[in-house]
C-alpha cells in the first residue's frame, strides 16, 4: 500500500489544513490539531501504522525530519542569519502488513426427516458449532448459507410442533458457543426457511419469523423490501454480498437482486480488495434443480458482476456435500462455484450427502465445469485472507474425540486458477430436477 500524506499548513499564526491522500482502502486519517504548545496530533490511522512527522519552509518542500540545518548557524558580517524554519507539517503513515485472517462458511444443516422436533441436525451442528468456537486463530465470521432448519417441508409436515420460529430457536442456540465467542454470525435463507404449505410466499409469517430470529440483527443495508435478508458486511477490507434467493417469490426460479448488487458494488469500489459474494443456491446445477441457471441471462450477469468487480467465487449450498468447481464461461474467464451443503443436511439415512458425479444440466447451461475438489463428509470450510491470497481448507467430522479436524491436503487457493481437476461428465438431457 502506498504511504498516506498529510500537510498541515502554519502561515503568519493562521492555520491552514491541506490533506493528501495517496490512493487507500477505507477511511482517511485525520490530523486533528497542531496547539499552541506545539503538539501535532494526527487521528483515524490504521492500528499500529507507523507514523514520520515531517516539516518544511514552503509547501513543496523539500521535507525533512532532522533539525541539522537549524544547528550551528554562523552569522553573517552585519549579526544577522538567514534560515529556512519549519512552516508547513505533514505525517506520513506505512500502514502494517496486513496480517492473515479468516472465516467460516457452513450451508445446509437442516434435519433430514420432515417431523424432526429439533429442526436442525444437532448431532452434527452441536459439535461443529464447539470446534469453531476453539479454532485458533478465532475467525472473525461465519457464514451460513441457508436451509439451517427443515422447516415445513414444502408442507409435508403432518406435525406443527414446532413451528418454523421455535425451529429456528433451536438452531440459535445450538450454535450458542459460536455467539458466546463473540463470533460474528451472517445467515441468509434456503427454501426451507421460505415454505409455507405447499410453497414460499414472502408476505406469511415465515419472514416475521424469521426476522425476530435473525433478520433485524443482521446487517440493515440491502434493498427495502429485502432488509434482513440481501445485505453485505465490510470486513477488513473486504466485501460480503450476502443475497437472498427467493425474495421474488417465483416458483422454481431462484434469483438475486441485480439492481442492487450492481449499486452496491459501484458505491463501495475502492474500499474493498476482497470480494466474496453468497448464496443458497447453485449458479450452476450440480444435482438440485430450482438453482439460478434457471434464467441463463440473469445468471451470466449476475457472474459478468462478481468478475467485473474483481471476485473468483461464489458461495453456495442446496446439494448437501462439499464441491469445489472451477467453471469456464463462455468469454474465457474462470470462476469458483464453491458448494458446501455439507453442515448437517444429509440422506435418507442419516448420512453425508453423497455426489453422484455428474454434473446435471437440465437448463442446457454452456458452462463447463471441471471439479476441484469433492470430500465425502460432514464439515464446514475455513477461509484464510493473507493480503491478497485467499485459501481454504475443509474441517471434516470423524470418529475421533474432538470429532472435528482438516481434511487432509484440502488447502487451496480461491484467488487462482491452475490447469489440474477432473473434467465435468455432463448429463446435458432435459432431465427432471428434484429440489433440497
Amino acid at each position: 500500500m502506498k504511504p498516506i500524506k498529510f500537510k498541515l499548513i502554519v502561515v503568519t499564526g493562521v492555520v491552514a489544513l491541506v490533506l493528501e491522500v495517496a490512493p487507500a482502502l477505507g477511511q482517511a486519517p485525520v490530523i486533528a490539531s497542531l496547539g499552541s504548545n506545539g503538539e501535532l496530533v494526527c487521528t483515524n490511522l490504521e492500528p499500529n501504522t507507523l507514523a514520520t512527522v515531517e516539516w518544511a519552509a514552503t509547501v513543496t518542500g523539500p521535507w525533512t525530519n532532522s533539525w541539522a540545518g537549524l544547528a550551528a548557524v554562523p552569522a553573517d558580517t552585519n549579526g544577522a542569519i538567514r534560515v529556512s524554519v519549519p512552516m508547513f507539517y505533514r505525517v506520513r503513515g506505512v500502514p502494517p502488513a496486513p496480517q492473515p485472517w479468516s472465516f467460516v462458511v457452513m450451508g445446509d444443516t437442516r434435519a433430514k426427516q420432515a417431523d424432526d422436533p429439533t429442526g436442525y441436525n444437532a448431532a452434527v451442528v452441536n459439535p461443529m458449532a464447539v470446534d469453531i468456537a476453539n479454532l485458533t486463530p478465532k475467525p472473525q465470521a461465519v457464514v451460513v448459507l441457508g436451509d439451517l432448519v427443515i422447516g415445513d417441508d414444502n408442507g409435508s409436515r403432518t406435525s406443527r410442533t414446532p413451528d418454523l420460529l421455535g425451529m429456528m430457536r433451536n438452531w440459535k442456540a445450538g450454535m450458542a458457543p459460536v455467539y458466546d465467542a463473540n463470533i460474528p454470525v451472517y445467515v441468509i435463507r434456503g427454501n426451507h426457511e421460505t415454505y409455507t404449505g405447499l410453497w414460499y410466499n414472502g408476505t406469511n409469517n415465515v419472514t416475521t419469523d424469521w426476522m425476530t430470529v435473525f433478520g433485524n440483527s443482521l446487517p440493515q443495508n440491502g434493498p427495502g423490501s429485502e432488509l434482513g435478508k440481501t445485505y453485505y458486511i465490510m470486513l477488513n477490507r473486504s466485501l460480503f454480498l450476502c443475497l437472498d434467493n427467493y425474495i421474488q417469490d417465483i416458483p422454481g426460479e431462484p434469483t438475486v437482486n441485480q439492481a442492487w448488487i450492481n449499486t452496491t458494488l459501484a458505491s463501495l469500489k475502492g474500499q474493498f480488495s476482497q470480494l466474496f459474494v453468497f448464496g443458497h443456491v447453485p449458479a450452476r446445477q450440480v444435482e438440485a434443480g430450482w438453482i439460478l441457471s434457471c434464467n441463463l441471462p440473469m445468471r451470466d450477469a449476475f457472474f459478468t458482476s462478481i468478475l467485473n468487480a474483481g471476485g473468483t467465487a461464489y458461495f453456495c449450498g442446496h446439494d448437501h456435500f462439499y464441491l469445489l468447481s472451477e467453471l469456464a464461461l463462455l468469454n474465457g474467464a474462470k470462476i469458483y462455484q464453491n458448494l458446501i451443503g455439507a453442515s448437517g443436511a444429509s440422506d435418507s439415512s442419516g448420512n453425508p450427502g453423497k455426489w453422484s458425479g455428474v454434473y446435471l444440466n437440465a437448463n442446457n447451461d454452456p458452462v463447463v465445469p471441471i471439479t476441484k475438489q469433492y470430500f465425502p463428509s460432514f464439515g464446514y470450510a475455513v477461509v484464510t485472507v493473507n493480503g491478497p491470497n485467499v485459501t481454504q481448507v475443509w474441517r471434516f467430522m470423524g470418529t475421533n474425540t474432538p470429532p472435528f479436524s482438516e481434511w487432509p491436503g484440502s488447502a487451496i487457493a480461491l484467488n487462482s486458477f491452475t490447469s489440474s481437476g477432473t473434467p465435468a461428465k455432463r448429463n446435458t438431457a432435459q432431465v427432471p430436477v428434484r429440489v433440497e
